[in-house]
């Protein structure tokens, strides 16, 4: 497989820029499909064009419908990379059980910065390259087990309350 972001052009400032992007099977193997349940890593590494302090790589997962599905960055793992310096870059691996009904999901990805001291609460986005590829999800056992767009992973608890007679 190639890299997902070859030949794609981005948005952004560019102080950060993505320079692969891959979909990995649980052997390590690219590719774009995979069962329900089975997991998918997504491999992202940027290299910084300048100095960037507190960078973050992230990914957005698209429904067929096209509303988003689910986001999100290292940070939101507690995983803060390393400040780059101009020409250094970073890899982050997001270990995934796609745990999504049967169907095409878009696969979005970004680099960012958080440095809310310099740029304001949000940071700044340095490359965004949406919707590089789709990753087709195929039916599994797990997928016969739910309706709706994901399987979620819920522990159901039952009880009985005994009727008194005459209370």
């Amino acid at each position: 497989m190639v890299n997902l972001i070859e030949g794609t052009s981005g948005y952004g400032q560019k102080g950060l820029v993505l320079t692969e992007v891959r979909l990995r099977d649980g052997d390590g193997v690219d590719t774009l499909s995979c069962l329900c349940g089975q997991r998918l890593s997504i491999v992202i590494t940027a290299e910084a064009r300048e100095d960037v302090r507190r960078p973050n790589l992230g990914y957005a997962i698209y429904a067929p419908g096209g509303e988003l599905l689910y986001s999100e960055g290292a940070l939101n793992h507690g995983v803060v990379l390393a400040d780059l310096l101009r020409g250094e870059s970073c890899t982050v691996v997001y270990d995934i059980e796609m745990a999504l009904a049967p169907g095409r999901y878009s696969l979005s990805v970004l680099a960012a910065d958080n440095d809310t001291a310099t740029s304001g609460d949000s940071g700044v986005h340095h490359d965004t390259r949406e919707r590089i590829a789709e990753i087709e999800i195929g039916r599994s056992e797990l997928s016969d087990r739910f309706d709706g767009l994901a399987w979620l992973p819920v522990q159901a608890t039952s009880s009985v309350l005994a009727f008194e007679q005459g209370a």
